[in-house]
């Protein structure tokens, strides 16, 4: 998932679809008080993929538990059951 997002933001950004120039587009659904689900069109998946790609270079689990989080949605339980570590340990992470 994690890739197909950036891959996503990467092409937003080519020349044919306008080098990043901004486009805004009315959203209903995002309002104050708006929801989890309507903030990830905010969200810049490139910075965020640069960002995990520096933490797995000092710490490879943490960045494995950032994008379980994040991408998966999974629970701090889940994912510490998923990397074989205590749910302490990855709440501390």
């Amino acid at each position: 998932m994690r890739q197909v997002l950036v891959d996503r933001a990467r092409a937003r950004q080519t020349a044919k679809r306008g080098s990043g120039a901004g486009k805004i587009e009315f959203d209903e659904s995002i309002s104050p008080g708006s929801t989890e689900s309507s903030s990830a069109a905010s969200i810049d998946f490139l910075a965020l993929d640069e960002a995990i790609t520096n933490v797995e270079r000092v710490d490879p689990r943490l960045a494995e538990l950032i994008t379980l989080r994040f991408f998966a949605g999974l629970t701090v339980q889940q994912a510490a059951t998923v990397l074989g570590v205590g749910t302490f340990t990855a709440e501390q992470e």
